[in-house]
């Protein structure tokens, strides 16, 4: 354990900081689009995972210290939010494509 303190720590230290900080967490209405069109192209259904992925990026956002949400923080929580939600067939083995993601935004 004593090996690991400083990095546990610093850890904490940077969730605690995030959390005061998501408070502070915007997200433009381009972005908001963007993710939409994401949860389109993958096919689901609701805005569960529209909701999801909003709340996920202001997270990541917030745990790197800044105030407004970027496409790279959706693609970063993308394949979080979206690979469990994907439909598929009995016996039928299915994967989340992170290039086509990229793809949806533009990257």
């Amino acid at each position: 354990m004593a090996k690991y303190q400083k990095d546990t720590d610093e850890l904490r230290n940077n969730i605690i900081a995030a959390r005061e900080l998501l408070k502070k967490v915007t997200i433009s209405d381009l972005l908001v689009h963007d993710v939409v069109m994401v949860s389109i192209h993958f096919g689901m259904e609701g805005h569960r995972a529209d909701i999801t992925m909003m709340k996920a990026a202001k997270a990541n956002a917030a745990f790197e210290g800044r105030t407004e949400v970027t496409k790279e923080d959706i693609r970063k929580v993308g394949s979080l939010v979206l690979s469990h939600r994907l439909k598929k067939r009995a016996f039928e083995e299915v994967t989340f494509d992170e290039k086509e993601l990229d793809v949806c935004l533009g990257f």
